[in-house]
């Protein structure tokens, strides 16, 4: 009530005294960001929220709660905990001082030489100047607890087995490297948070280095069969975990028989984030591209890209005019389903120049001309054909004869790669790579990966069954998100906390798991999270978030792994 009362005497100041306007102005906008603090942190407490993630930045630290809402904080609110040695943290930082067990909150504040004091001792960590409504989060490690500027204290639990201070790793058994080639290895994409001034990986093998740093290590003669092991250390050298993957090489520009190969995903496969490496500059010879979407500038060459979209989307009957259509869900029994008739009316309209339509309807050049232009119906439909009639707005089912109303229920769908292949009549690939989860996952740093595991054990399932002798790769998408500096304002911190999840579901639910059909090929890894994107001028990231410069190296594991796996 104490504060209702003061922000409202602040708007009537405001009113009746404007020569003091610009003062009330901050002071009001101070209580509004309290307040705003204080109701997302009573919101957490009143649904059962936790403490799901906090991720230091350059000048403050992110906090991540559990009903997918955070917090930013900057320097001038310390976070405090406790090491594992018995000592404070200051942000995340080491600073001598002894726990002082009988105190759940210790004393913070800023000393008359401009350093954060906690309990009397000098942490000599410079303060900010700042003033925050906020005057210390501290974690007793258990719980959180923030302390506001009038004494009033709010506790939020952490997540089991969490805290801010823990940190790991997570890379694949296998790492697939390309002959006389650059190979890279970069330390943000499979570390949880990067945080070089508190915790950093060295990197040992077999295998010779062509250059190594803090943040990456580059292999131009890689080695089959040698081990390269990532260890993460604490500032105090201690070992904090080790991993080892074994490498698996292949040779570049060798095979004469064809191979074919399919890269299923989302606008890194509309992009052709993998051209460079497959087709420019002839890592895979005599490659064959399958797919029912042109890649762009080649010839005879196709990809399943589509852009925005997620896996649930390719395990949906898609009806609308500008969703691209793909081909992998059927009716069960006698029924091919070939999208909806405006879809590729569109179509029509974007090979006769309407490039507003190029990006969802572009593309499709191939297979366009089985449609008519202007009704967007089969040219040539067999019995047991479907299609969605834009124009009746309802399915529709050729019998034979002609094309009579159905209802959707009617039928139960499924993903079916057999159908198709047969549906298109496309040549079976012997290799097949899903590119998703970045539209999935980047924005729910708690999400719950139960659905996307099933469905990529679907997808699995359903191409082998078609192609009994081929290769699905699971490709391990981005987690690194870009520059917090862009254009476009995108909460890179929390994308890339989400992503790393999504990236230690990949491995610890699909890796070692080669016996039933599932093979893992780290892209993620090879992305530069500092150089990788479009910046301007004054190093702000712009346009969309896409790595562009990396996608010539982002290819190279896939063109490996076919090396490493195809008919010579």
């Amino acid at each position: 009530m104490k504060k209702h009362v003061y922000y409202c005497w602040l708007l009537c100041m405001a009113i009746f005294l404007p020569s003091c306007q610009n003062s009330l102005k901050d002071d009001i906008e101070e209580l509004r960001q309290e307040l705003d603090v204080q109701r997302k942190l009573i919101e957490a407490l009143q649904c059962g929220s936790t403490i799901t993630g906090i991720t230091y930045t350059d000048d403050g630290y992110v906090i991540v709660f559990s009903n997918n809402s955070w917090l930013v904080f900057d320097e001038a609110t310390p976070i405090v905990s406790r090491s594992e040695n018995g000592t404070w943290l200051l942000n995340g930082k080491e600073t001598g001082i002894p726990v002082d067990d009988t105190q759940n909150i210790p004393e913070i504040v800023i000393g008359e030489n401009g350093n954060w004091f906690i309990n009397g001792s000098d942490t000599k960590i410079q303060a900010s100047i700042q003033e925050s409504c906020v005057n210390s989060v501290v974690s007793d490690g258990e719980n959180l607890i923030f302390t506001f500027t009038d004494g009033t204290t709010v506790s939020l639990k952490l997540e089991s087995g969490q805290s801010e201070t823990t940190n790991d790793i997570c890379l694949p058994k296998y790492l697939y490297m390309l002959s006389d080639t650059r190979n890279d290895i970069y330390v943000e994409p499979f570390i949880r948070r990067w945080r070089p001034s508190i915790e950093f990986v060295r990197f040992t093998s077999g295998t010779p280095f062509l250059e190594q740093s803090e943040r990456y290590v580059y292999i131009d003669k890689p080695k089959a069969w040698q081990t390269i092991t990532a260890t993460l250390y604490n500032q105090e050298l201690e070992k904090l975990k080790s991993l080892t993957s074994i490498v698996r090489l292949g040779e570049k520009s060798v095979g004469d028989k064809e191979v074919y190969v399919q890269i299923i995903g989302d606008s890194y496969v509309q992009g052709a984030f993998f051209k460079d490496a497959l087709l420019t500059k002839g890592y895979v010879p005599n490659i064959k591209m399958v797919g029912l979407r042109k890649v762009e500038g080649e010839v005879g060459q196709y990809d399943e890209g589509r852009g925005g979209d997620r896996l649930q989307d390719y395990f949906s009957v898609h009806t609308a005019p500008t969703k691209a259509y793909q081909g992998f869900m059927h009716p069960d029994g006698d029924y091919r389903y070939y999208g909806a008739t405006a879809f590729w009316i569109n179509c029509h309209k974007v090979m006769n120049g309407d490039t507003g339509l190029a990006y969802t309807c572009g593309r499709f050049d191939d297979f366009a001309i089985r449609f008519d232009a202007e009704t967007g119906f089969l040219l040539q439909p067999q019995k047991g054909d479907v299609q969605y009639d834009n124009n009746q707005n309802s399915f529709v089912l050729y019998d034979g004869e002609e094309w009579v109303l159905v209802n959707k229920d009617d039928f139960s769908w499924s993903f079916n790669y057999t159908k198709y292949l047969e549906a298109w009549n496309l040549p079976k690939p012997q290799f097949v790579g899903e590119m998703l989860g970045l539209n999935d996952f980047r924005e729910l740093p708690d999400a719950d990966f139960t659905t996307w595991n099933q469905q990529i054990e679907t997808m699995k399932n359903s191409y082998l069954e078609a192609v009994p002798d081929g290769k699905f790769m699971i490709l391990i998408p981005c987690s690194t998100c870009g520059s917090m500096n862009n254009d476009s304002g995108t909460f890179t911190l929390l994308q890339n906390a989400a992503m790393w999840r999504l990236r230690k579901n990949i491995i610890d639910t699909f890796d070692n798991r080669e016996s039933e059909g599932y093979y893992l090929v780290d892209v993620g890894i090879t992305i530069d999270s500092e150089n990788g994107y479009n910046k301007n001028e004054n190093g702000v990231q712009t346009g969309n978030p896409h790595p562009y410069p990396n996608y010539p190296t982002m290819g190279i594991p896939i063109a490996a792994f076919i090396q490493y796996h195809r008919e010579k």
